[in-house]
C-alpha cells in the first residue's frame, strides 16, 4: 500500500513531505489523502501542538521512572502517554530520550533514565512498547547519538571510540528498536567523531539501518539538519520543523533535479514517512477519550515507587 502510494507521488511532492510545513508538522498530501505527521514533545507527558491548548497529564520524570525498575509500571505509563497523544490529535511522540547522565550539570538529565545502559535500554523498550501498544502512536527515540552535554550541546563534536560507544550510548537506542520497534529515530544536534548525526552514514546508515534492521523513520532534531544532499544520502528522512531555511523541500528538489540526491535515495528516505503517515494519519477517533485527571492514580503509584 505504501510503495503504491509512494508511486503515485511526484519528486516534488516527495521532497514536501521530508520536510516540515510548521513547528510540530510535516507536509502532507491533499491529493493522495495523507494526512500531516502530527508530532509533540514528549517524553514524560504530551505538551500538544501548542502550550495554549489546554493540559495534559504530568508523570514522573524520567529519571523517577527508572528508579522504579519496574517495567510494568513504565509500560503502563506509555499506554496512557499513548491515550494522552491521541485525545491531543497527536501521531508522533518525541520520546522516551535514552542519552545517559554523564555530567551532573547537564540541563536535560531529568529526561533521561539513567547513566546505566542496560537500565536505560529496559526502561526505554518498556516505555516504547506501551506507547505504541495500540498502533495508532508511534515513539520516537532520541537522541542519536551522544547528545550527552549541556553546553554547546546543538554544535559539540562527541569524540567517543568503538568501545565505548557499542557498550554505553548505543545499546539503549539499540534496545528502542530491537525489543520494541520503535517507530522513529531522531538524529542529535551534534557531530559523532566529526561528522554531525544528521548526515553521518555509519550511524543512520551501516548501525542503524543494516546493522540493526532499522525500518521506521529518520527524524533531525529542532533545526539540526545542516544540508541537504549529504543528509539524505546519509539517511536523513525528515527534516524538522523545515519552514525556516529549510534544507529539504525546494532545497532537496534542486538536488535531485541536479543529480546530487537520486531518486532511489530520494524514495528510499520518503518510504518511511509515507508508511506512518498511512498508519498514523488514518486512525480514527479515539474511543471514549480520556483526560488527564484519569491518569493521577497512576502518576501517583509511579511517583511512589520511584522513591529511593
Amino acid at each position: 500500500d505504501a510503495q503504491e502510494v509512494l508511486e503515485q507521488l511526484s519528486v516534488e511532492e516527495k521532497c514536501l513531505i521530508m520536510t516540515g510545513a510548521n513547528m510540530w508538522s510535516n507536509c502532507g498530501s491533499a491529493r493522495l489523502g495523507l494526512r500531516s505527521l502530527k508530532m509533540s514533545d514528549g517524553p514524560h507527558g504530551v505538551r500538544g501542538p501548542s502550550a495554549a491548548r489546554g493540559h495534559s497529564a504530568l508523570f514522573p520524570c524520567s529519571t523517577a521512572i527508572a528508579s522504579t525498575w519496574d517495567e510494568c509500571i513504565v509500560n503502563e505509563i506509555g499506554c496512557a502517554l499513548a491515550e494522552e497523544a491521541e485525545r491531543q490529535d497527536i501521531h508522533l511522540l518525541l520520546g522516551p530520550t535514552v542519552n545517559l547522565h554523564r555530567l551532573p550539570t547537564s540541563g536535560r538529565n531529568f529526561e533521561c533514565f539513567s547513566e546505566d545502559p542496560l537500565l536505560t535500554g529496559r526502561m526505554a523498550a518498556a516505555y516504547v512498547n506501551g506507547v505504541q501498544r495500540t498502533g495508532r502512536v508511534g515513539a520516537v527515540v532520541k537522541h542519536f547519538v551522544g547528545n550527552e552535554q549541556e553546553d554547546h550541546r546543538h554544535t559539540a563534536d562527541s569524540v567517543v571510540g568503538p568501545r565505548a560507544l557499542r557498550e554505553l550510548y548505543l545499546p539503549p537506542f539499540e534496545a528502542a528498536v530491537k525489543d520494541a520497534q520503535v517507530a522513529g529515530v531522531m538524529a542529535a544536534y551534534n557531530s559523532l567523531n566529526g561528522r554531525f548525526c544528521t548526515e553521518n552514514t555509519w550511524l543512520l546508515q551501516s548501525v542503524l539501518r543494516d546493522e540493526w534492521k532499522f525500518s521506521g523513520l529518520v527524524v533531525s532534531d529542532w533545526f539540526a539538519t545542516r544540508s541537504t544532499a549529504e543528509s539524505a544520502v546519509a539517511g536523513l528522512d525528515l527534516e524538522m520543523p523545515g519552514f525556516f531555511g529549510a534544507r529539504y523541500g525546494a532545497a532537496l528538489h534542486n538536488a535531485v533535479c541536479r543529480g546530487q540526491v537520486p531518486v532511489s535515495v530520494l524514495n528510499a528516505r520518503c518510504l518511511p514517512l509515507v508508511k506512518a503517515m498511512l498508519q498514523y494519519g488514518r486512525r480514527g477517533p479515539p474511543a471514549g477519550p480520556k483526560g488527564p485527571e484519569a491518569h493521577a492514580p497512576l502518576c501517583r503509584r509511579a511517583a511512589s515507587a520511584g522513591c529511593v
